[in-house]
C-alpha cells in the first residue's frame, strides 16, 4: 500500500525534473510569467519566483492529479485491454497505414 504512494512521488519528482525543468517554472522569467501567446508579468501573484519551493509545489501537483487520474477512473483488467488492443487497437492502426501510404503516392518497394 506505501509502496504505491511512494512510486506515486517518484514519478511526479522524475516528471518535475526531466520535462518540467526542475526547479524552473515553464515560461517563468525575472519579470514574471510570460506565456508564448499573450505576455504579461503575474509577479505580483507569485511572489517573484521561490526555487526552493517550486519543485515540492510542482511534485505535489503532479502527485494530486495522478491520485485524482486513479481513484477517478475504472481499473481494466489485463484480458479486457488484450481485447481491445486485437479487436480495435490493432485494425485502427493496420487501417491507418493503408491510408497514409496510399496518400503519401510513393510507390511501395519490398527489398530483393
Amino acid at each position: 500500500m506505501l509502496s504505491e504512494f511512494i512510486e506515486i512521488a517518484v514519478i511526479g519528482a522524475l516528471f518535475t525534473t526531466l520535462f518540467l525543468g526542475g526547479y524552473n517554472l515553464p515560461w517563468l522569467t525575472n519579470a514574471g510569467f510570460v506565456f508564448p501567446a499573450a505576455r504579461w508579468s503575474s509577479s505580483a501573484t507569485h511572489g517573484g519566483g521561490d526555487p526552493a519551493g517550486d519543485v515540492p509545489r510542482q511534485v505535489f501537483l503532479l502527485c494530486s492529479f495522478q491520485i485524482l487520474i486513479r481513484w477517478t477512473l475504472p481499473r481494466f483488467r489485463w484480458d479486457q485491454l488484450l481485447s481491445f488492443a486485437w479487436k480495435f487497437l490493432l485494425p485502427l492502426s493496420i487501417a491507418n497505414l493503408v491510408v497514409t501510404e496510399s496518400r503519401s503516392g510513393a510507390p511501395v518497394r519490398c527489398p530483393r
